[in-house]
């Protein structure tokens, strides 16, 4: 926390007495689904965010209490604060910087800076250049975008969180939008081999108030470890590098439906006997988001994915995995709401939840929430897990086949 702070005064004191620009060219896409769904609290205009120091710096807070009763665990958190500054040369380009902390997060330059790219203005597209949240799935990153405290299984265990890389992004007309990008891999800020991931995401809107997106990524990422001489585990396939939700963390203040222990494939491995073996991972994604009258919101996302000869359940073959979520939000009064979520996945190769065995899990969140302002918001959630095995444990190491969690969180932005 300590070395977020100092980083956020020292880059507000040296954003002062720069020259402001408006920018009307295509903001680079930030955010997983292009579509939208919620429209996010800052945007990459330093015009529309400006503090008169020359630069946009837009942020928030969020504190949260937590309980599980399978874990006998009730706490309050400080589960991340957040400031982003963007800057804009007209239609030129410009540079964007989001800083964090995250709790349970050890600090490393990858924690603390969530994203941190230059854009450029290529014609009516985009070039950004950078580390750069995967714009892949229909839940959002951050929690001030977020319909709920948690996040469903596919956004935790099917999708990359950031990913470092080129990519070019914009739209043709008012029907289709795209991102194209070539990176390191899922959560690689620095690669560990000449292989590189390719993927992109293909929006089309073919009426007012509906979205459909087609996603898809795939390339060789690192995958269990090996009898041998041991080896770099540092880059890995871990779904997800931001944890203030995360259901794989083996950080409890905030597990509301990961097992006990960090997942196998997650890739960390500890003894110099470890080596890891590359194979390729690749996942396709649908995101719809349908709004069919005022005030509602519907999302779906089905996510396929494949990790060549990871099986945990037959070693040798490929571990595979389907998930799904539905959602529902309506709003009440343009200042409450609540939220409604189913999420299944199934686990094939058992690799995903890391617990070897073929598994599904279903999920059901229930999040009312009520905002007092466009800056602060209040939200409650409830969330019920079951499995179809007893990969659950109480606090006594009872293995169990479900899960629940009770969540109260508070955001302001600005």
């Amino acid at each position: 926390m300590k070395r977020f702070m100092m980083m956020a005064l020292a880059a507000i004191f040296l954003l002062q007495g720069a020259p402001v620009f408006a920018s009307d060219h295509p903001a680079p896409a930030d955010e997983r689904a292009a579509s939208g769904h919620e429209a996010p609290a800052e945007t990459h205009s330093s015009a529309s965010a400006d503090t008169g120091l020359g630069f946009g710096i837009t942020g928030f807070l969020e504190t949260a209490y937590h309980n599980v009763p399978n874990h006998d665990e009730s706490t309050f958190l400080l589960e991340q604060a957040e400031l982003d500054i963007t800057k804009d040369v007209g239609d030129i380009g410009g540079f964007r910087i989001d800083l964090q902390h995250l709790v349970g997060e050890e600090t490393n330059g990858d924690n603390v800076l969530e994203q941190g790219y230059v854009w450029v203005g290529v014609g009516p597209a985009v070039l950004s250049f950078g580390k750069f949240n995967a714009p892949i799935g229909w839940e959002l990153l951050d929690p001030n975008e977020m319909l709920q405290f948690s996040h469903a299984m596919v956004f935790d265990y099917g999708l990359p969180t950031n990913l470092t890389g080129a990519m070019v992004s914009g739209s043709a007309g008012d029907m289709i939008d795209y991102s194209v990008y070539v990176v390191n891999g899922w959560d690689n800020n620095g690669d560990d081999n000449t292989d590189k991931t390719f993927g992109g995401r293909l929006g089309v809107t073919p009426m007012e108030g509906l979205n459909i997106g087609f996603s898809f990524i795939s390339g060789n990422e690192n995958g269990f470890a090996t009898e041998g001489s041991g080896g770099d585990t540092s880059h890995d396939s871990t779904p997800a590098e931001d944890t203030s939700s995360d259901t794989t963390t083996t950080d409890t203040s905030h597990d509301t439906a990961g097992a006990a222990e960090e997942p196998v494939a997650s890739g960390h491995f500890t003894g110099a006997s470890a080596s890891v073996t590359t194979a390729k991972l690749t996942v396709f994604d649908v995101d719809v988001t349908y709004e069919p009258m005022e005030h509602l919101t519907i999302g779906f996302e089905l996510n396929i994915g494949t990790f060549d000869g990871q099986s945990l359940v037959t070693p040798g073959d490929d571990a595979k995995w389907t998930g799904f979520l539905l959602v529902g939000h309506y709003v009440f009064a343009n200042h409450m709401g609540v939220t409604l979520r189913y999420d299944s996945f199934h686990d094939e190769g058992g690799a995903r939840f890391g617990n070897a065995v073929d598994e599904t899990r279903n999920s059901f969140t229930i999040a009312p929430l009520y905002h007092m302002s466009h800056e602060l918001e209040f939200l409650a959630e409830y969330r019920q897990t079951t499995s179809n095995e007893n990969t659950f444990h109480d606090k006594d190491g009872n293995s169990k086949d479900s899960e629940s969690s009770l969540a109260f969180k508070m955001v302001y932005q600005f």
